[in-house]
């Protein structure tokens, strides 16, 4: 389902994970979709904030998710932004 941003993207837009751990701890569905198809963790991705994507994949983001139209992975959206390593979103 592909909604407006929510708390999580917002929160992962202005690099709160302190505010991910509070949202998620009360259910909030990790991997919900805006309406241009990113997850939080696209969000936390582009901004460069490893803290935020930490905490994200902490609490069970899942990598393998394709932006909207784009059509990256997180992989290659990360590499694209150039603001973390491939190597940093193989977190187990």
């Amino acid at each position: 389902m592909q909604t407006e941003r929510t708390a999580l993207h917002i929160a992962a837009h202005n690099r709160q994970p302190e505010i991910i751990a509070e949202l998620l701890a009360a259910n909030a569905p990790p991997d919900a979709k805006d309406a241009q198809g990113a997850v939080p963790l696209h969000v936390a991705v582009a901004t460069g904030d490893a803290q935020t994507v930490a905490e994200l994949l902490g609490r069970g983001a899942k990598v393998r998710q394709w932006t909207g139209s784009m059509r990256y992975t997180l992989t290659e959206m990360a590499e694209e932004c150039h603001t973390l390593t491939s190597s940093g979103l193989h977190h187990s």
